[in-house]
């Protein structure tokens, strides 16, 4: 995602100062980071059998065996 996407969900999410304050945007290194991630999370079906955090649960509900964290 782009750090311009980023910052249209921001707006489209009317976030107040605070929160936009802080969602920082991403490091370098993170950005390079991810790529790496996916494409091993992809060769082995599944990446440290560790939980999701996400604020859309229920896009990941009909993934089996996956725990998933969300205050929603």
């Amino acid at each position: 995602m782009t750090e311009a996407e980023l910052e249209q969900c921001v707006l489209l999410a009317n976030w107040g100062p605070e929160r936009t304050r802080r969602s920082a945007p991403p490091s370098r290194d993170l950005i390079l980071r991810w790529p790496t991630v996916m494409v091993a999370a992809r060769a082995g079906g599944r990446l440290y059998a560790a939980p999701l955090v996400t604020h859309n649960a229920p896009d990941y509900y009909a993934v089996p065996n996956l725990t998933i964290l969300s205050r929603r």
